[in-house]
């Protein structure tokens, strides 16, 4: 029986009804409460970085430990979402590189953009190589249904949902208007609660992978040795 058959799915499920119960009484608290647990810098966001930064620090430590594949890249691509978090990419620099604006505006620095540029397509090639490394492996641990894998699958798709909840808040809004008397901060406390269940995946993917690792080498030590 394949190691991996016995990871249930209820670490995930926990997970996605813990977000969706916590983003659903937060909408129903009164309106300064609910914006001073997800302001900038408030609860939500400081658990969502540090989730971010143990998920990291597991992925490297694991990474050397040799108990998960490209642990040490992964958990960069992990440290890099986190200082996305912690707002990095616009706390050193005239205003956020992630914009347009940075890179033909005439208020930042020819040298300061030319840094930047550097850096920006050095980590798109390292995101580019890594995904291409990994992406049909990812694929078949998904077919197989391995738990690590569906964790992964769905933190990406929280991704996707925070940032579409972010990008298309004037059409959402009309329809969330139809169940909430505040759709604005309905959707913002979704988009960040949402935000924040991604480094909880990520960690319990983290776990999933190095607790079949380490089951893995336990029973090989119970293996006898043959004699020749």
């Amino acid at each position: 029986m394949n190691i991996a058959s016995k990871h249930n799915m209820f670490g995930t499920l926990a997970i996605v009804m813990f977000m969706t119960a916590l983003s659903m009484s937060i909408s129903i608290l009164p309106k300064e409460l609910a914006t001073d647990i997800i302001r900038e810098n408030g609860p939500v966001e400081v658990i969502t970085a540090l989730g971010y930064m143990v998920a990291a620090g597991w992925l490297f430590i694991a990474g050397l430990k040799r108990q998960i594949h490209s642990g040490v890249s992964a958990g960069f691509l992990v440290l890099l979402l986190g200082l996305r978090e912690l707002d990095f990419h616009a706390r050193f620099t005239t205003m956020g590189i992630f914009k347009t604006r940075f890179y033909v505006s005439p208020d930042v620095p020819v040298v300061e953009k030319v840094i930047v540029s550097i850096i920006v397509i050095a980590l798109i090639v390292s995101i580019v190589k890594f995904i291409r490394l990994h992406y049909s492996p990812f694929l078949q641990s998904l077919c197989r249904k391995y738990p690590p894998a569906r964790a992964v699958a769905l933190a990406v798709g929280l991704m996707v949902v925070s940032k579409m909840l972010d990008s298309f808040s004037g059409p959402l809004q009309s329809i969330i208007n139809l169940v909430h008397n505040d759709p604005a901060l309905c959707m913002w406390v979704m988009e960040e609660i949402f935000e924040m269940g991604i480094p909880c995946l990520i960690l319990l993917a983290v776990l999933q992978d190095t607790s079949v690792e380490l089951h893995v080498c336990s029973r090989l030590k119970h293996v006898p040795e043959i004699s020749a």
